[in-house]
C-alpha cells in the first residue's frame, strides 16, 4: 500500500513535467531569445514575411533569355498543383491587364473624400471635354515615351493617383519589382499549396521545388542560374 502511494505521489511532478512540455518546430525559438538579431528575425517573419513563399532568382547572361526563362519556370512551377498554390514572375497587372482597373479603382477608394471629389469632378459631364483637351496638349509636348503610351490608352488619367506609392501608381513595366534595370537578373515568387509550419516542412517543401526547377532547366537547357531565398529556403539552411 505504501509503495502505491509513494507511486502515486511521483506522479504527480511527473504529470507537472510532461504537462510544461512542448515541441517547437520553429527553429527560431530554439535560438537565445535575449539575442536582437533573433528577436529581429522572429518579428519580421511574424508581421512581415510570408511564411509560405518562397523567392527563386533567375539570372542570365541575356535579358530575352532571362525573361523567356522565368515565364516558362513559372509556368512549369503552376502545372505542379500539388506543390504550388501560385507563381508570379512579373507585376499582375502587366500578366493580366483586366485587374489593374479593380486596383486602380481600390486605390482611388481609399483616398481622402476632397481627393476623390477632385476626381469625380473632372470627370463631369461638363468638364469631360477641357480633361481631353489638356490630354491631347500633353501628348503633343510630351517627349516622354512612357507618358506618351500612358495617356493614349488612359486618357482621364485614372491609374494616376495622388499621393500613392510610386511604385504601385504608374502600373508600368519600369516600375516591376521582379527585374533588375538590365532585365538580365529576375524574380518568381512561389507560395506553397499547403501551410509550412516546420523546419521539416519548409525543408521537403523546398526539396520539392528545387528538383522540379532543376528538372526543368536540365531539360530546356537553359543556360540560367537560379537561386533560392525567402523563409522556406531560411529555415531549411539555419535548421
Amino acid at each position: 500500500m505504501n509503495r502505491r502511494v509513494l507511486w502515486l505521489l511521483l506522479l504527480v511532478p511527473l504529470g507537472l513535467g510532461l504537462w510544461r512540455l512542448r515541441f517547437d518546430v520553429d527553429v527560431l525559438n530554439l535560438l537565445p531569445s535575449e539575442l536582437p538579431a533573433v528577436r529581429g528575425l522572429q518579428l519580421y517573419q511574424k508581421h512581415f514575411a510570408n511564411a509560405d513563399e518562397l523567392i527563386i532568382t533567375l539570372e542570365s547572361a541575356e535579358a530575352g533569355l532571362a525573361e523567356s526563362s522565368a515565364r516558362a519556370l513559372t509556368e512549369r512551377l503552376r502545372g505542379a498543383t500539388n506543390l504550388v498554390s501560385s507563381a508570379l514572375w512579373q507585376a499582375p497587372w502587366m500578366e493580366h491587364p483586366e485587374q489593374s482597373a479593380e486596383l486602380a479603382a481600390a486605390m482611388w477608394l481609399s483616398q481622402p473624400p476632397e481627393v476623390f471629389g477632385e476626381m469625380t469632378n473632372r470627370l463631369a459631364a461638363t468638364n469631360l471635354a477641357a480633361t481631353l483637351a489638356a490630354t491631347r496638349e500633353r501628348l503633343a509636348v510630351s517627349f516622354s515615351p512612357a507618358e506618351v503610351a500612358r495617356l493614349s490608352f488612359d486618357p482621364f488619367g485614372l491609374t494616376q493617383v495622388p499621393g500613392a506609392d510610386a511604385h504601385a501608381a504608374g502600373f508600368g513595366p519600369e516600375q516591376d519589382f521582379f527585374t533588375s534595370p538590365d532585365g538580365t537578373f529576375r524574380m518568381i515568387f512561389v507560395k506553397a499549396a499547403s501551410p509550412l509550419p516546420g523546419y521539416r516542412d519548409c525543408a521537403t517543401w523546398l526539396a520539392a521545388v528545387r528538383e522540379l526547377a532543376e528538372t526543368w532547366r536540365k531539360s530546356a537547357g537553359a543556360q540560367v542560374t537560379l537561386g533560392y531565398t525567402g523563409r522556406p529556403a531560411f529555415v531549411t539552411e539555419i535548421s
